[in-house]
């Protein structure tokens, strides 16, 4: 075992904490809350690695829910589009600078948690075109820096549906995309014995308090899930601008 232990990871292990939580009551965040410390903790492309081996981990428990409640008429286009543009993101973030990177994941999250707190949401129809645009866009920033929901989170939370069907379509877009992510990182060898390690010993700590964050959502009405959920991604851009 590569030498891990050691105080970096108990702050990784604290940042996973947080962002499980998060995962597992609104059904999105946990990378955009977990990347940008952990970006700063190691590097952009291990924080991507590492987050993205506990995101799959994190939907896949989720998807035993999800899966009959999921609107497959938009989360199906949405995922497909977002997994063909995710390797040209991928090739970007392995050619670009580390502390590049770094700026543009905490530029991303922070914009996102901005447009959340000014209540923009989108009201257009849901068009072929925009759905193509709003899938290539995430398929680009999930392969570049790991977050490729914030475009699918306006997209998708400014649908008319409860609360379940939407945090449905959330859980199932991730856990579609992320596993593709997963697969275009190995692909370019980007994944390294140390990254896989430190995914490992963080693994179940982050299954436990999603899980704990899923029971925490079971006792929630509709209006109190998008506050929360709301709230989730400011936290998310607070997260950013610490690092």
């Amino acid at each position: 075992m590569p030498d891990i232990l050691n105080s970096d990871l108990v702050l990784a292990a604290l940042v996973a904490v947080v962002a499980g939580l998060t995962k597992g009551f609104a059904g999105f965040g946990g990378g955009m809350i977990m990347t940008p410390p952990l970006a700063l903790i190691y590097s952009p492309i291990e924080a991507i690695a590492i987050t993205t081996l506990l995101e799959a981990l994190a939907s896949y428990q989720l998807l035993p829910r999800a899966l009959p409640r999921t609107d497959w008429t938009l989360i199906g286009p949405l995922s497909l589009l977002c997994g063909l543009f995710t390797p040209i993101g991928v090739w970007a973030l392995v050619a670009a600078d580390p502390n590049l990177m770094r700026r543009v994941i905490g530029v991303l999250v922070l914009s996102f948690a901005l447009i959340t707190l000014s209540g923009w949401r989108y009201r257009g129809p849901k068009r072929p075109a925009i759905t193509f645009g709003v899938g290539a866009l995430a398929g680009l920033m999930m392969g570049g820096t790991g977050l490729g929901g914030p475009p699918v989170l306006l997209y998708v939370l400014s649908r008319t549906e409860n609360a379940d069907r939407t945090r449905a379509g959330i859980i199932m877009f991730f856990a579609i995309t992320v596993t593709v992510l997963l697969l275009v990182l190995l692909w370019q060898d980007a994944i390294s014995a140390a990254m896989v390690w430190r995914a490992a010993i963080l693994a179940p700590v982050y299954w436990v308090v999603t899980w704990t964050g899923g029971r925490l959502y079971g006792a929630a009405s509709d209006v109190l899930y998008h506050r929360v959920a709301l709230s989730l991604l400011v936290l998310a851009g607070a997260a950013a601008l610490i690092g």
